[in-house]
């Protein structure tokens, strides 16, 4: 059962004392125009603290708290929709301001096909096919989410942490974020 919304008076006073804005406590996790409505109703207001744990995160929630002056954004063990792997590198490029980042368990290393690519088969079998003809084993795409969050890096120089942990971001994910770590000033 879904717990209840709270009072737009309630989140606005919240707001204004610069109150964490913890969306799993208080909206399903999984009702994403629910989050979007919390995300509008905080606007301009003075929250400092996101925190969506185990939460399905698209870009337009993303987007919705980019007005916002955060200091902490805590996206722990969020399914990541397609459209937010991109969008989280222009939210996060937008908090300049931003402390501290979790983006533990996020699925930021997910590979990504590329347009014109499709999958066949499953495990060891896996073939990818382009329109073009071509065929491969190895997968065509890249860590859309850690490239995003590379790309971000550089404008957020008040990031003083960083967790991306548990997101399979594989060998070309880690050398993006860490080569983007020493642009963080």
């Amino acid at each position: 059962m879904p717990s209840p919304s709270p009072s737009p008076s309630l989140l606005a006073a919240a707001g204004a004392a610069g109150f964490v804005l913890d969306l799993c406590a208080f909206l399903e996790a999984r009702d994403v125009a629910r989050l979007r409505r919390a995300a509008r109703l905080f606007s301009g207001a003075r929250v400092r603290h996101l925190r969506v744990r185990n939460g399905l995160v698209d870009g337009a929630l993303l987007a919705a708290h980019r007005s916002l002056l955060l200091l902490t954004v805590e996206l722990k063990r969020c399914r990541l929709q397609a459209d937010a792997l991109p969008a989280i590198g222009r939210a996060l490029s937008a908090m300049g301001a931003l402390a501290s980042c979790d983006l533990g368990g996020c699925r930021l290393g997910q590979l990504v096909l590329p347009a014109g690519w499709t999958q066949q088969g499953r495990g060891s079998r896996t073939i990818y096919r382009h329109e073009d003809g071509r065929r491969q084993a190895e997968h065509p795409g890249e860590p859309e989410g850690a490239v995003a969050v590379a790309g971000a890096l550089p404008a957020m120089g008040a990031l003083a942490r960083l967790a991306v942990d548990n997101n399979r971001l594989g060998a070309e994910g880690a050398r993006r974020i860490a080569a983007a770590l020493p642009e963080c000033r």
